[in-house]
């Protein structure tokens, strides 16, 4: 490698001895044997076999790419495949011989990745100078280890009906999400031994908004404690419960609302205010009941009143017409958009049968993933990942026979706004065709669900 490169060659013998060495003469994946167990070369360092990361070169590569700003930083990007550690049993000589057995730490990859994180901090420049792991998923084993070493984790979990990508500090809390592993993961990435905590009066606060009773106490709440809800240390502390519980489908939701609230320094104009679907009419429910939305930020308001419980399906029928148009319009994220559908936790209509709500957010979930696609990943038709598993989460759904045709029709106009407009500040309908393609294709999926 180039001059400022550090290679070297960690290894882990049968006999668990763990080992630092000088590189191979080829450190490129495509040349490792079997029985190695990482390779590292200029700033990326990868633990596992070659066989273990057969079928994993597009990860591998977005790594690369995306992490090239830590070249220049003299830091260093460690990957692992989390979600296939080796378990071995207890016996196995650690980097550390004086540690106790810990089964559940006692695998190879794990070994491993302790030995290089030390060998890593060893030869940063700086105390805080520290490595970053990624990691394709977070089990326990994982996490306490990079804990205890005060190492920042970026890692793949589910999240919802998909999967995000998200920067943790070392004590666990989630500093960035997105949906695809990016530059900004890296940029967000800690030194080593920089955890947020939870400031103790924030919790507090935090949690005796989310307690409230209904949204429209939580409504009620927000606007009498903006100045406190909107600090920094609140949204700290909201991380810091996403992180306990990230399944919470009505944290999901608060997370929308306190976002939505920072990003309009309030509760927005009594115009933001007041958004909501047009009065139950003809065709409201199937994509006929939005209104367009004032200028200037969205206000949470919208996204607590379309959390409530509505009177009857048709209106929460009304209420999806005038989400979808905002994820349509930009205003709303994907990720925003499914986590206000899934915080409807007692959909309106009949308590037997499936959850409304989450067959809502798959097929919200779906069309989000159609309209963020570039051009070139619409092209790709189901041969993009987050499309092709979109896909079967509206495929694999149980729904309602009468939301099935309401959404049907909401679909096939949304189909009509992207043949004639294309997307918003986006591009036109010309370059829009493999969307188009794809949102018929998700039509036809959710059809015969």
């Amino acid at each position: 490698g180039p001059e400022n490169a550090r290679d070297l060659y960690v290894r882990v013998t049968p006999r668990g001895v763990a080992q630092v060495g000088p590189p191979l003469p080829d450190l490129s994946p495509g040349s490792l044997k079997a029985g190695q167990d990482a390779w590292f070369s200029q700033h990326l360092a990868v633990v596992g076999a070659q066989r273990s990361w057969s079928g994993k070169s597009a990860l591998l590569d977005t790594v690369v790419r995306e992490s090239a700003v830590f070249a220049g930083e003299g830091r260093a990007v460690v990957v692992i495949d989390g979600d296939s550690l080796t378990r071995v049993g207890a016996g196995l000589v650690r980097d550390d011989p004086e540690a106790a057995p810990d089964p559940a730490r006692d695998s190879i990859e794990l070994t491993t990745l302790g030995a290089l994180i030390r060998q890593l901090r060893g030869d940063a420049d700086g105390e805080d100078d520290g490595p970053v792991v990624v990691s394709t998923g977070a089990p326990g084993a994982l996490t306490e280890l990079l804990s205890d070493l005060g190492v920042p984790l970026i890692v793949r979990v589910p999240s919802g009906l998909d999967q995000v990508w998200q920067v943790r500090d070392p004590s666990g809390t989630v500093l960035h999400e997105a949906n695809e592993l990016g530059s900004e993961h890296f940029v967000r990435a800690p030194k080593s031994n920089t955890a947020v905590e939870a400031d103790p009066d924030a919790l507090r606060e935090l949690e005796e908004w989310t307690r409230a009773s209904s949204w429209t106490d939580a409504e009620q709440h927000l606007s009498s404690n903006l100045d406190v809800l909107l600090g920094d240390e609140v949204a700290d502390a909201l991380q810091v419960l996403l992180e306990a519980d990230g399944q919470n489908r009505e944290l999901g939701a608060y997370e929308v609302v306190l976002d939505l609230a920072r990003d309009a320094d309030g509760l927005g104009t009594p115009a933001q205010q007041a958004l909501a679907p047009a009065a139950e009419t003809v065709g409201a429910g199937d994509g006929g009941a939005e209104r367009p939305a004032p200028e200037g930020p969205l206000s949470p308001v919208f996204a607590l009143r379309y959390l409530e419980r509505k009177a009857t399906y048709e209106q929460r029928g009304a209420w999806n017409d005038q989400l979808l148009g905002l994820l349509y319009q930009g205003r709303l994220t994907a990720a925003q958009t499914v986590a206000l559908a899934r915080g409807v936790l007692a959909p309106e209509g009949s308590t037997t049968g499936p959850d409304r709500a989450l067959t809502n957010a798959r097929v919200f979930h779906g069309v989000g993933v159609v309209l963020e696609q570039t051009p070139e990943q619409a092209a790709r038709g189901e041969s993009d990942e987050a499309y092709r598993r979109a896909l079967q989460l509206v495929e694999d759904c149980v729904v309602v026979p009468d939301d099935r045709w309401k959404f049907i029709l909401r679909l096939n106009r949304l189909t009509q706004r992207l043949t004639r407009h294309g997307l918003p500040g986006r591009f036109d309908a010309e370059q829009a065709a493999g969307h188009i393609a794809n949102l018929r294709l998700l039509t036809e999926k959710f059809s015969n669900c």
